[in-house]
């Protein structure tokens, strides 16, 4: 495994965010590849993170022996790209968006369209979506018809 074949797990600060962690590990050994963790925080937030939170995630990192990178950025989709650019990303996994109004699945596909992502459910089963450039997903699970893991 070297730094040109990595799956990327994206995380927020929340604890459930494990089950996408232990998910990308799985993908990742399916795929042969390294594992990365990333969370971007808006800036607004650096003085004040979620320490519980990003300390749970870290040592669920560590425990996979993944490295686990926080960084503070208004633009997480710009952040995302251009950590995938610099590790050799070959997929991106991420949980579904709780929101309607979260356009960052919609925002990355479209700006690298074929880059392969995986969403993971609360059930921990995931998904390959791959919706159609330009389109939004305002309900993935909608899209995502047959899982490609079941943890």
């Amino acid at each position: 495994m070297n730094k040109k074949n990595v799956v990327l797990v994206c995380v927020t600060p929340q604890l459930s965010c494990e089950r996408l962690i232990y998910a990308g590990n799985l993908i990742a050994k399916r795929e042969g590849a390294s594992v990365r963790i990333l969370s971007v925080f808006p800036k607004r937030q650096c003085y004040n993170p979620d320490k519980k939170a990003l300390d749970f995630l870290n040592r669920v990192a560590a425990d996979i022996n993944a490295a686990m990178t926080v960084c503070f950025s208004d633009e997480p989709v710009k952040s995302v790209l251009q950590y995938a650019a610099e590790q050799g990303v070959i997929k991106v996994v991420t949980g579904f968006p709780r929101s309607e109004g979260s356009s960052f699945i919609t925002d990355f596909h479209n700006q690298m369209p074929g880059m392969p992502l995986c969403m993971v459910d609360d059930d921990s089963t995931a998904y390959q979506i791959s919706p159609a450039r330009g389109t939004t997903l305002k309900n993935p699970q909608k899209r995502a018809r047959s899982p490609i893991l079941d943890i």
